[in-house]
């Protein structure tokens, strides 16, 4: 051990300074003792006097620095016993304060949450109870576990959430058992988050003791085991590829460049629009029919360059057609997503087959593997022109030259999926809302006519109005696309909430759970748009309603949503009057584990004077 070794250059410096080092007094006092044992012995005191100090002074100081009252407290008390001298360790037993801060510290975030087992070397009794002899003691932290949702043997709670609508049985549970509990899915624990400030514990302070997803077996699939930006492991892969996504396609650079496609789409919309009032005057019109065949050709576009209305696939048997192509990229794997396999509920059991729902899920995953392929050959062999711009598949055969085929296929597949559905979702709910609340309606036409007069509305006028920014927070808020996060797992023992979590659990946030809080939201079953131009809402806070998550994990394609869905909604008001179908204001159900209306919308619309 190099500090034994040098141990006479440190005699000399310690006999200059005339003071004795603990290595004097173990060489002097443990002669006995054996080389591995004195190096050891040395060892312990410069590793505990590293870690557990230190992690007690961090926290002290951290909620110091969040609570500006006691911080002014502490300071007014050194002050009256220091005066203008420094303080120093012979002045603590007169300021309690202090102590009583380092103590509290203790309390709260103990060092050691659990003491390492104790052997039981013969029988005994704990609290009342026989404690036989070979058996480990853990002594835990003062932390408790979550309440527990009572479930059944071997299945736990599964009977219970058998609806495929999970998010409102953890919302109700919320309500009995309070905003984190902990629920039982066959082998897995699983504790469900159900309120924002939860929510954000979880995603941004303890995010690095659960960054990893657990996913299901059908989405395992379907992203190449994690090779997509989405449900991918916060490690050197995830954080590469997604800035190969945000540098190519979803960064604040890269949107500017791609604007001109987001103009052609809402041009797009409004064309369309404008024939079905000229050719059926008065008729109902499927908004989602027109709107998610733009989005998916503006997806299509910005992902491979163009927007093919057909595609030779051969291993699929030759030519496809557009609505083809949304259905095997975008319809198929969406509902493959909430295929259920029950051996994830018993992964113990994973030996036995499950044939039909691998069958499907790997269909689905084979058709899009061969489109997007046919989609990547068909641009190698494009001839390209010098005034053509880079799009995304550009960038990541420049940048990714070492990814494999599969996780370069998925990539590229990634940002189409996403485009073409979740803001599908809340540009459809929002256009619902509009046009189920005609006061509303007028007083966002008149905010868009106050700021741009006889101009179309553009991206650059979103900031000057805030009630549409606030109709797009508010959809969000009760039509969350995703409302419940995918489980994250958690790879070390955390607290959340003041209760103590185990490494093994999954973690879930019930986002709709969160949103529908009634100690946050006001009339939270109502959509209230106003509520976000309260003063204490910020408008530049994108996450309050965390629809794009927080922290490292936060959704790389937010600033895109909120452009296309409040540019949308925007133009399309200013062009239409919107008028829901008759009947369809209670239609309001939802398909499967995501918030896609059930039923596509349906209205009429007239062109404004």
């Amino acid at each position: 051990m190099d500090l034994i070794g040098d141990y006479d250059n440190m005699m000399t410096l310690a006999i200059a300074a005339e003071e004795e080092c603990f290595l004097d007094y173990l060489l002097e006092e443990g002669k006995w003792l054996t080389e591995e044992q004195l190096q050891v012995l040395l060892w312990e005191p410069i590793f505990e006097s590293s870690d557990t100090t230190f992690v007690t002074t961090e926290w002290a100081m951290y909620e110091i620095a969040k609570d500006p009252i006691r911080q002014e407290i502490l300071y007014k008390e050194i002050t009256k016993v220091c005066g203008s001298n420094t303080f120093s360790e012979d002045m603590l037993s007169q300021i309690p304060y202090l102590t009583a801060i380092f103590h509290e510290t203790l309390r709260k975030h103990n060092p050691v949450p659990v003491v390492p087992p104790r052997y039981v070397d013969e029988d005994t009794q704990l609290g009342g109870y026989h404690i036989s002899a070979g058996t480990e003691k853990r002594v835990s932290s003062q932390y408790p576990t979550p309440p527990v949702v009572p479930g059944l043997p071997v299945i736990g709670n599964l009977l219970q959430l058998k609806e495929k609508k999970p998010y409102k049985t953890f919302t109700k549970w919320a309500e009995i058992y309070g905003p984190i509990y902990s629920i039982k899915t066959g082998a897995n624990t699983v504790v469900v988050l159900n309120n924002s400030q939860l929510a954000k514990e979880a995603m941004v302070t303890k995010y690095s003791s659960m960054s990893s997803r657990k996913l299901s077996k059908a989405l395992k699939i379907i992203s190449h085991d994690k090779s997509v930006v989405a449900v991918s492991n916060y490690d050197d892969f995830h954080k590469t590829v997604k800035r190969f996504l945000i540098n190519g396609l979803l960064g604040a650079n890269a949107q500017k460049r791609l604007r001109h496609i987001r103009d052609t789409m809402f041009e797009n919309c409004i064309n369309h629009f404008q024939a079905h009032v000229k050719n059926q005057p008065g008729g109902l019109m499927n908004f989602r029919e027109i709107f998610r065949s733009q989005l998916f050709g503006l997806a299509m576009k910005q992902a491979v360059g163009r927007d093919p209305e057909k595609l030779n696939v051969p291993e699929l048997g030759g030519i496809l057609t557009k609505e083809e192509l949304l259905e095997i990229l975008v319809l198929a794997p969406m509902a493959g997503l909430i295929e259920v396999d029950w051996r994830d509920f018993f992964p113990y059991l994973r030996w036995i087959p499950n044939q039909k729902f691998e069958e499907k899920i790997n269909r689905i995953a084979f058709r899009r593997a061969a489109v997007v392929k046919a989609l990547i050959n068909e641009h190698m062999n494009h001839i390209r022109l010098e005034e053509e711009e880079k799009c995304f598949l550009d960038h990541l055969l420049e940048e990714g030259k070492w990814l494999p085929e599969e996780q370069l296929q998925v990539l590229l597949w990634e940002p189409i999926f996403e485009s073409s559905d979740t803001t599908l979702v809340t540009t459809e709910w929002a256009m619902y809302e509009i046009a189920k609340d005609p006061i509303r309606q007028e007083i966002l036409y008149k905010e868009i006519t106050k700021v741009c007069g006889s101009d179309t509305i553009s991206e650059d006028m979103l900031s000057q109005i805030p009630y549409l920014t606030a109709i797009f927070h508010e959809t969000l808020r009760k039509h969350n696309p995703v409302p419940v996060v995918p489980p994250r797992y958690v790879h070390e023992d955390t607290q959340l909430g003041g209760y103590h979590i185990s490494a093994g659990t999954e973690v879930a946030i019930n986002l709709y759970g969160c949103n529908m809080d009634k100690n946050v939201w006001e009339r939270p079953e109502e959509w209230l748009p106003e509520r976000f131009l309260n003063e204490k809402y910020d408008p530049v806070d994108l996450f309050k309603t965390m629809a794009f998550g927080g922290g490292k994990r936060i959704c790389a394609g937010a600033l895109q949503a909120i452009t296309i869905a409040c540019t949308s909604i925007g133009r399309f008001v200013q062009e239409f009057e919107w008028k829901l179908e008759d009947g369809d204001d209670e239609n309001v159900g939802t398909l499967g584990l995501s918030s896609l209306k059930q039923h596509p919308l349906q209205v009429t619309i007239k062109r404004r004077k």
